[in-house]
């Protein structure tokens, strides 16, 4: 490889290794921006004449988006050739799985009044309902924790924080 040829590989994987920073910064602010409106939304009192409905149409899109560009990374990783995307999968996954978990409590919080009796009820009746439960809880064995085995829900178990059925590996 030549003088002219080095000079050009060598700043082309630095510029990548940038515009990957720049992309997950620039991601990291677009996942982030649908709960800061809603946040500034609920505190101005402008969430529309039905804010349960809003909190949760919003929280759930916002999700299933999220979800899949975390599932399209490896494809696009695979088609461009570019390894570095990898870096994006596990912070969309932990978003979409923070839209999930905020949907999930609206939805337990608004139109089950906080009875868990009432939601699987529910799941009976209404198919939606049935395959929402079933994706978190799906969802919630992705998303890992600090050793190889946990999850985020375990963790926050162990530690107190907040209380949410477990399913982990």
């Amino acid at each position: 490889m030549g003088p002219a040829l080095r000079l050009l590989a060598r700043p082309l994987h630095a510029d990548l290794k940038s515009q990957t920073r720049l992309l997950r910064l620039s991601l990291f602010l677009w996942a982030a921006t649908p709960l800061v409106d809603l946040f500034l939304l609920a505190l101005s009192g402008n969430l529309g004449t039905n804010p349960q409905e809003t909190l949760l149409r919003s929280t759930g899109m916002c999700c299933l988006v999220l979800l899949l560009m975390t599932l399209s990374i490896t494809p696009l990783r695979r088609l461009l050739d570019w390894t570095e995307l990898v870096r994006l999968r596990r912070m969309l996954g932990l978003w979409a799985f923070a839209y999930a978990f905020i949907h999930l409590l609206g939805f337990w919080a608004f139109e089950h009044e906080f009875l868990w009796s009432a939601v699987f009820k529910d799941a009976f009746k209404r198919p939606f309902v049935t395959v929402g439960l079933v994706g978190f809880a799906s969802l919630m064995g992705w998303v890992p924790g600090k050793g190889a085995s946990r999850c985020v829900a375990a963790s926050l178990l162990e530690k107190g924080n907040v209380v949410v059925p477990a399913v982990c590996d």
